[in-house]
């Protein structure tokens, strides 16, 4: 899967493993890094669904299909995924979420901390 970064702060984030450890600090750092990693190596969105330490699930209320995967749970930070279409929009709620968790094949991604939104 291709994945294209919100920010060039999301970026080096998720990129430079001693800048997120910097910021984040060293669990949630690993865990990232994990993430990001499996990411560029699955197929599709539907792979995070059978790697329960992950714990992947769809964010409600957006208009667009977003996924969250939880870093660390007492961290509150999490790494979110935006499915992308082929043209690089957001796929819309429309779409079946069975068919896009394999189909989606680039998401953007950006690093949140849970409890400041």
């Amino acid at each position: 899967m291709r994945i294209v970064y919100r920010t060039k702060q999301d970026e080096r984030l998720c990129c430079d493993f001693a800048y997120a450890r910097r910021r984040l600090g060293d669990d949630v750092a690993k865990r990232l890094m994990k993430a990001i990693d499996f990411a560029e190596a699955a197929d599709a969105l539907a792979d995070f669904v059978h790697v329960p330490q992950f714990r992947f699930h769809p964010l409600k209320h957006t208009e667009t299909h977003r996924f969250a995967i939880d870093l660390v749970k007492t961290s509150g930070m999490r790494l979110l995924l935006t499915a992308l279409d082929g043209d690089g929009r957001p796929v819309v709620k429309e779409t079946a979420l069975d068919v896009l968790l394999v189909e989606c094949d680039f998401a953007v991604a950006e690093v949140s901390n849970h409890y400041e939104e």
